[in-house]
């Protein structure tokens, strides 16, 4: 098994920060490649993607889909935003979005219940 972070659904980190990391199959983590792809490199030269927390930016923001939005945050098994411990971010989207404040906000509707999301 190898020890994996899923950032956003796009992104596998291998546990380069010491911390406690959920482990995947490698069969797991061969089905999660597949639907993902690297845009860069954080400062801590950690893979970065594009899917899974961006997608639940656009239910919540895009749609106001928020139970949807909540749902694909919960399915990704980030309990708190992995760039927290990264000294400045480096990452640059491609659409200038500032991914760290969109993760960082989106990541927060996991802890509200469903019952408050539209």
């Amino acid at each position: 098994m190898n020890s994996v972070l899923g950032i956003t659904g796009s992104v596998l980190v291998k546990n380069a920060i010491g911390s406690e990391l959920p482990t995947f199959s490698d069969e797991e983590e061969k089905k999660v490649k597949i639907v993902t792809r690297q845009l860069g490199k954080t400062g801590m030269n950690l893979p970065v993607v594009s899917f899974g927390i961006m997608r639940a930016y656009m239910y919540a923001y895009g749609y106001g889909e928020t139970k949807k939005a909540r749902q694909e945050i919960v399915e990704l098994c980030i309990a708190e935003n992995p760039c927290t411990n990264c000294p400045v971010c480096t990452v640059e989207c491609t659409k200038g979005f500032n991914v760290l404040a969109k993760m960082a906000d989106i990541l927060q509707i996991s802890k509200v219940p469903n019952r408050f999301l539209a």
